[in-house]
């Protein structure tokens, strides 16, 4: 079993991306949300030769369903999600490659790997309720490169690594909201107690970054590089979900 990889130096020359796809056949094309949704408002992606597609792989962001229903009506080829970390090498979840259409779902865990899914205060949550994934296989890192602090706020003495710590924080009414956990891959859970709660109405903006927290600063405390937070936004479209004691954006 063999194949040859094609490498597309500059994705953001959708053109010319194009242009290459035409010139060679390909049956596996990885990428992001933001990727796959360039292709196709890219004049000529249509037109590609489709017939050897057999597996489109979206991670690095949610797949946006409108973005999977067209790939689908243009590639013929079923859009799959899947979903990973740096820590984990970075492969956590997938779906299956016969799967007959996009399902809005992560998929299963791969093979060897355990997930459960957790409350705020650590404990499992009720089959069908939101929680914090919490991932352990073979796959998992062994810890933050000379950062045993890192280390134990993600990772437990059992091998389970927090998908989501609280390196990070928001800014709601100007107050700085930690990050307490992640509820989806696109939808985070605030510790807004300090926040006074005329900044807490329906309705009210929370700033992941702003003039006052730059990218910079949000890398700094994710412990990654500026490039890296920005090129995982993607395409975003404002949605906000306020409460008293929790805000999710």
């Amino acid at each position: 079993l063999g194949a040859n990889s094609v490498l597309i130096t500059n994705p953001r020359d959708m053109r010319g991306f194009v242009k290459t796809l035409k010139s060679v056949p390909f049956s596996i094309l990885p990428g992001v949300n933001t990727l796959f949704n360039g292709l196709l408002h890219t004049p000529g992606f249509e037109q590609l030769n489709f017939s050897h597609l057999r597996i489109s792989l979206g991670g690095g962001m949610a797949v946006q369903r409108a973005v999977a229903e067209k790939w689908k009506r243009v590639t013929g080829c079923t859009l799959l999600e899947a979903y990973g970390l740096t820590e984990t090498s970075p492969g956590v979840c997938i779906n299956p490659p016969d799967l007959k259409d996009y399902n809005g779902a992560i998929g299963l865990p791969l093979p060897s790997t355990e997930v459960k899914l957790i409350d705020d205060a650590g404990n499992p949550v009720a089959a069908g309720q939101p929680g914090e994934l919490c991932v352990r296989g073979p796959q998992v890192m062994k810890g933050y490169w000379n950062r045993p602090d890192e280390t134990a706020k993600v990772l437990d003495a059992d091998g389970w690594l927090r998908s989501f710590s609280n390196r990070g924080c928001a800014l709601a009414g100007g107050v700085h909201a930690p990050i307490a956990g992640i509820v989806s891959m696109d939808t985070c859970t605030l510790d807004v107690t300090d926040v006074d709660e005329r900044h807490l109405q329906p309705g009210a903006y929370v700033d992941l970054i702003s003039a006052e927290q730059p990218v910079d600063t949000v890398a700094a405390q994710a412990g990654t590089i500026a490039y890296e937070i920005l090129t995982s936004l993607g395409q975003r479209y404002y949605r906000n979900y306020v409460g008293m004691r929790s805000v999710n954006t």
